[in-house]
């Protein structure tokens, strides 16, 4: 991807102000971290929809200077709204993408680290309160030869979802009749012996409920406060938000395993919605026989299956029906218009054998609730 031409005034001499990108700067792909194996590179899929979108294309916010020390050395907070998809409210973050810029080059290979912090009630432009979701990445490429690069890269929260499991999920802007904003804060961190700056590519002007303005947390106190630079450029973040379809959440189990079974990944191919058919799909399977089950209730029990692997079952009796039959991991069925209004626990797993066996699961999935 490269930059169009850029038009950019400096304002206040007071204020670190954002630095033009030259024409034909290019973001280079770093990749996809994913956080629960705390490793680059992810076989899950964020999403798949985009819950929200700034592209923040035109410019880069470094505090002057970020020199790097044993603390994060400045922090940016920018606001934003989730649209309601349901009724009731609420979604869940399963992964995040954002741009960012730096001419730091990395003296030591270790790479920059950046926490990034989640609020499910933020005032735009104010110091930020407690994070509600907090997630580090590290390793994050720097400058090649010292002039400004730019990169970007994704997040894949699979398994540390934001809110997790079945604990209360992040609000969407009207639950309660209220008109909230979310927040974001961004805090980088240079290895040690790096010299230069590193921020958030700015610019987007299409970011659902963001304004022209954040907030600078500096140490040095010379930029801490409101930004904004009238529109030259837009004063925002350049992030994406995932989750899964509407009206769907992953959890997953808390009991203490010796010989975890394969962690299979039940996904709903669109929305569900009562009084329509929906499939369902199994990712990361082997070469066994799969089934689902679902319940409206919750539960979690210990699975002793083939060769001694232990897995987490994750619905309660009584089942819906029994184990239903996935040939080729997928399963087309209706659903009924009486479970409009109810929330659905469902669970897939693998087994060794064609008929269905607790003690042939060789296989199990995370926890998928619907909220019909």
């Amino acid at each position: 991807m490269f930059l169009p031409s850029l038009v950019f005034s400096f304002l206040l001499a007071s204020q670190q102000a954002p630095a033009p990108l030259p024409v034909g700067t290019q973001i280079i792909p770093a990749g996809t971290w994913n956080l629960a194996t705390g490793n680059q590179g992810s076989s899950r899929s964020p999403g798949p929809d985009t819950v929200y979108s700034c592209d923040g294309l035109w410019s880069w916010y470094s505090t002057h200077q970020s020199s790097s020390a044993n603390s994060y050395q400045w922090a940016v907070t920018d606001e934003f709204r989730l649209a309601d998809r349901i009724s009731q409210n609420w979604e869940q973050l399963n992964g995040f993408s954002l741009n960012y810029c730096t001419d730091s080059i990395d003296p030591t290979g270790a790479g920059a680290q950046l926490q990034v912090s989640f609020y499910q009630d933020y005032t735009p432009c104010t110091s930020p309160g407690v994070p509600d979701c907090t997630y580090i990445l590290s390793g994050l490429p720097l400058s090649m030869n010292g002039n400004a690069t730019c990169w970007s890269i994704s997040v894949d929260l699979s398994g540390m979802e934001c809110m997790p499991g079945l604990s209360t999920p992040f609000p969407t802007e009207d639950l309660n009749g209220a008109s909230r904003s979310a927040g974001i804060t961004l805090e980088f961190l240079l290895p040690a012996g790096a010299i230069g700056s590193i921020g958030p590519m700015i610019g987007g002007t299409n970011g659902y409920g963001n304004l022209d303005q954040f907030w600078v947390n500096d140490p040095s106190g010379a930029s801490t406060g409101c930004r904004s630079w009238n529109g030259n450029p837009y004063s925002s973040f350049g992030f994406a938000l995932q989750a899964p379809h509407a009206g769907a959440r992953n959890y997953f189990g808390t009991l203490p395993l010796l010989q975890p079974m394969p962690l299979l990944e039940l996904l709903p191919r669109q929305a569900v919605q009562a009084g329509s058919p929906a499939t369902w799909d199994i990712l990361h399977g082997g070469s066994g026989y799969f089934w689902m089950a679902a319940s409206l209730q919750f539960g979690q029990q210990l699975i002793l299956g083939a060769g001694a692997l232990e897995g987490i079952g994750l619905i309660a009796p009584p089942l819906l029906s029994p184990p239903i039959p996935m040939p080729g991991a997928s399963v087309t069925l209706p659903v009924p218009l009486a479970f409009s209004g109810k929330i659905v626990f469902l669970q897939a797993v693998e087994t060794s054998t064609p008929s269905f066996a607790i003690p042939a699961i060789t296989g199990i999935s995370q926890g998928l609730l619907l909220q019909l």
